[in-house]
């Protein structure tokens, strides 16, 4: 299954417009964005499937050398309205269902470890998804990634689901 993941910029204060793009870490203006929250809507998926693996993919236009991880998020947010103070991430974590190193320009598929595929099928069983969080390890060299609302559709980031 390949569908949309719906994406909201995290600022701490204020719901920013993402116009086409997702900026994490750092950039020569601001300092305070420390991550972006992804979610999809998987209810096309019936009930009860055994999801086998899961991955997200994401389009990088400015990299960097360092690791960013995706998280579970376990607190409730939507879309219109979420801010990085609202959404409180760091205490909202769960389990580390992936990484990469965007040390280039292009496409990146992360495939979802263990926890990742039993947290996709629990979005698919119980209806509840507050999606994944990426975040940096620490770093202050942010990367950018297309968002959900870039103008060319095959660029804008994707989960897809395998299951039986």
């Amino acid at each position: 299954m390949l569908g949309r993941l719906r994406l909201a910029f995290a600022h701490p204060k204020h719901q920013l417009p993402t116009r086409g793009k997702v900026l994490t870490g750092c950039n020569w203006l601001h300092c305070y964005v420390a991550g972006a929250l992804f979610k999809r809507d998987v209810s096309s998926v019936p009930a009860g499937v055994a999801v086998t693996a899961a991955s997200i993919t994401v389009r990088v236009y400015n990299q960097t050398n360092s690791v960013y991880g995706f998280w579970e998020m376990q607190g409730a947010w939507n879309e219109a309205g979420v801010t990085w103070n609202n959404a409180q991430p760091l205490s909202n974590r769960g389990d580390q269902v992936g990484s990469f190193s965007p040390t280039s320009q292009g496409g990146y598929t992360i495939n979802l470890n263990a926890d990742g595929v039993a947290l996709v099928h629990r979005w698919i069983d119980s209806g509840v998804n507050d999606g994944v969080l990426i975040q940096s390890g620490g770093t202050n060299n942010g990367i950018d990634m297309r968002s959900s609302e870039y103008g060319t559709q095959n660029q804008r980031p994707t989960l897809t689901i395998s299951y039986q």
